[in-house]
């Protein structure tokens, strides 16, 4: 198992990529009709895998990856750092909580998401996995693939520990800022219906 990394967030501050470079990626993705979903959110797993961590490939706990907030309609494109992948690796076996293993969000187009209260022990506003299915793939001899609801949600994240049992986080210095955009992107594209609205996340391995 890795040693716990010193330093989580990448020197070079948040990530550089363009409109122009994220369409391109995005236009690569197979059945994504990005015009059906105003609101996206958009995952770059190993975006900083070059330039963080202990070897050239994507990590885990450490925030590697880059997160993306896109609301073309409204002309709003954020860029923050990320993390989508659990903290720390779990072996297991099955499907049954409690000895099945972690999990390990696949890439893809995941239109399942909703403005919610992330649990756990500070819950917060956050967007969640309420409205469908997941693929993930937990951790094993050898790795397997589940599909299901599991609460994959995108969330804030800790200063010492990226905080994710397989869901999506952002450090807490970003995560204000990225929930408030995203809150207020929400409200004037959807009203009272903002809540119930299925939002887009799509996960794009760039490793």
């Amino acid at each position: 198992m890795p040693s716990k990394p010193t330093n989580l967030l990448p020197a070079s501050g948040r990530p550089k990529i363009t409109e122009a470079e994220l369409l391109a990626l995005l236009a690569k993705q197979p059945k994504l009709e990005l015009s059906d979903f105003p609101l996206a959110v958009i995952g770059l797993r190993g975006y900083y895998a070059n330039t963080m961590g202990a070897t050239p490939n994507n990590e885990r706990s450490i925030y590697d990856d880059a997160i993306v907030l896109y609301v073309p309609n409204l002309n709003l494109f954020q860029a923050f750092n990320g993390n989508t992948d659990p903290s720390s690796y779990r072996e297991g076996s099955g499907f049954v909580e409690g000895t099945r293993g972690m999990a390990v969000l696949q890439p893809g187009v995941w239109p399942c998401y909703r403005f919610d209260i992330h649990g756990g022990k500070r819950p917060h506003p956050a967007i969640c996995q309420r409205a469908g299915p997941v693929r993930v793939l937990r951790d094993g001899s050898p790795p397997y693939d589940h599909v299901g609801n599991f609460g994959i949600n995108i969330h804030k994240g800790g200063n010492f520990s990226t905080s994710s049992h397989g869901c999506q986080t952002l450090p807490p210095g970003q995560w204000d800022e990225f929930i408030a955009a995203a809150h207020d992107a929400g409200d004037r594209l959807f009203g009272r219906d903002r809540d119930r609205q299925n939002l887009l996340y799509v996960l794009i391995d760039c490793s």
